[in-house]
């Protein structure tokens, strides 16, 4: 049983970190996108 939820476990953490790094980027491109079209008003 316990060779059995290793795998599932592996890919919980896969998925967590994936998601992380998704978050991370998702925030990036969410300040990104806020700072862009304060510049193009400013224009």
């Amino acid at each position: 049983m316990a060779q059995q939820a290793e795998p599932c476990r592996r890919r919980a953490d896969q998925f967590a970190r994936l998601r992380q790094v998704a978050s991370g980027r998702f925030a990036s491109f969410a300040t990104w996108a806020g700072r862009w079209p304060a510049s193009q008003r400013g224009r």
